[in-house]
């Protein structure tokens, strides 16, 4: 394995390339090799575009918004009564901005396909810290599903895949699903 400063210098490989286009890039170095340090440095070098950083932990969004001055990052709130109070609304409001956004995994699972598509309108560049679960296993009913579903929480497709809408539900028993 290289050194930390190996990472920092060159610390990706495309993975998936389309019309000339190197769209998907891995940093696939260990812990403490600079990988973040490198993402704060391409951001300020990049001044030009818009980032979405996407973390585990709320104090490493931080240091991001702190460490790119000039990238103004926002971090969604849900201390705002224009969005409800709903981090996931203030997120589709910034990203139908153009702002750069910090956030958590969490809130990112969050997003509804209107919002990604919002994110490739906007030609965002997506930073994901770290791995993100895309699928979680879960142990709820079909009466569940179903009171999700005509309430407008979820969708399910033909295949039964299930997506969240974004709309809000707070400290139910059933948000995990959300």
């Amino acid at each position: 394995m290289g050194s930390p400063k190996s990472c920092y210098r060159n610390p990706s490989r495309t993975i998936y390339s389309h019309g000339g286009q190197n769209l998907i890039k891995v940093a696939d170095c260990i812990m403490g090799s600079g990988k973040s340090q490198a993402a704060i440095t391409f951001i300020n070098e990049n001044a030009d575009r818009k980032f979405i950083y996407i973390t585990p932990y709320l104090e490493e969004a931080t240091r991001i918004r702190n460490g790119c001055p000039t990238a103004s990052f926002i971090e969604p709130s849900d201390k705002l009564s224009q969005f409800h109070f709903s981090k996931s609304e203030h997120s589709a409001f910034l990203i139908s901005q153009g702002r750069n956004i910090t956030s958590t995994h969490s809130l990112f699972r969050h997003y509804t396909p209107a919002m990604l598509d919002s994110i490739r309108a906007n030609k965002y560049t997506l930073i994901v810290d770290e791995s993100l679960d895309v699928m979680t296993e879960a142990n709820y009913s079909s009466e569940d599903i179903r009171v999700l579903e005509e309430a407008g929480y979820i969708t399910k497709d033909e295949n039964g895949v299930l997506t969240g809408t974004g709309k809000e539900y707070k400290n139910g028993a059933l948000r995990d699903l959300v």
